[in-house]
């Protein structure tokens, strides 16, 4: 029997009772299969959801894929038939924030430079999507940015369908899926469609800010860094106090540090030149103060 994946229809769904439908271990844990689960297993580059079930904490969520089955990995027993599972609010919304924003961002780059995306990750700190070219410009990446951030404010509905296979050719996905049967489509409103089984947002402005932190290169594909919504917020706080702290070191306005650090910069490679100049020319006084005779230095 497989397990009722209670998120596809309604992410923001974060309690639910279930039956257990067998129980077996999972490295030194038990892992607990339900019926049931509002639990997002890690799959398609978005990590597992956590909390807890009979407040017994959920350490992590399998996907067994033959069995159609999501495997519940608890950090301790739990007794009975019937449970009752709390999924951990602030979790769940991060990741619906990224995965949603990411959807956003990668439509971006299709959109103005028709580069798909190759492949997602979702980490706890940021997240990465790779695409087909050698390098992305950072003012390419401030463009896509700029894109997906327009879709944030306009706070485009984002629906959830399911489309049969034969209406897969003319339903306009963003990119070609493998997936068989009905096939869950995440579809922001006049902008983009994609295959996805993850857990997303309503509503585009529920994402929040769409920030691209890095570029690199990673295995001869462009690797966009970025993050989205609360994340982003975080990141300015940190960043903003680090910003002060370099301003009041070097007694400049935080907006004119990135002048005035390359101003010090070249400040110091000066002096460093200098200071090297003027050994040589201590050594060379040094060599005619003292010649050399016979390999001896004369006193």
């Amino acid at each position: 029997m497989k397990t009722e994946r209670l998120y596809y229809n309604d992410p923001y769904l974060l309690e639910f009772d279930a039956n257990v439908l067998d129980a077996k271990p999972v490295g030194d844990r038990i892992g607990v299969v339900l019926d049931r689960t509002a639990f997002y297993p890690t799959s398609g580059g978005q990590p597992n959801d956590l909390g807890t079930i009979n407040d017994v904490a959920l350490v992590d969520c399998i996907e067994d894929e033959p069995t159609g089955t999501v495997v519940h990995v608890l950090q301790g027993r739990i007794s009975g038939d019937r449970v009752h599972g709390r999924v951990d609010p602030a979790r769940r919304n991060d990741h619906m924030q990224q995965h949603s924003g990411q959807h956003v961002l990668s439509q971006a780059f299709v959109e103005l430079f028709n580069w798909p995306t190759i492949s997602f990750h979702l980490g706890v700190v940021a997240c990465t999507i790779d695409l087909p070219v050698d390098s992305v410009s950072r003012e390419q990446a401030t463009k896509a940015e700029d894109l997906a951030n327009r879709i944030v404010q306009e706070n485009r509905p984002v629906a959830v369908r399911y489309l049969a296979q034969e209406q897969l050719a003319d339903a306009g996905l963003r990119k070609p899926t493998e997936r068989t049967g009905d096939v869950r489509v995440i579809d922001i409103s006049a902008y983009d469609r994609s295959a996805c089984g993850g857990t997303h947002v309503r509503m585009t402005g529920e994402i929040g800010p769409i920030l691209i932190t890095r570029i690199e290169r990673s295995k001869k594909q462009a690797r966009v860094e970025f993050i989205c919504g609360n994340r982003v917020v975080r990141y300015a706080k940190e960043a903003n106090r680090a910003l002060e702290a370099i301003s009041q070191t070097i007694s400049s306005p935080p907006l004119e540090t990135a002048s005035a650090v390359r101003t010090l910069w070249d400040e110091h490679q000066q002096m460093r030149k200098r200071l090297e100049d003027l050994e040589s020319e201590l050594l060379d006084h040094e060599a005619a103060q003292f010649p050399v005779k016979d390999g001896i230095a004369a006193a």
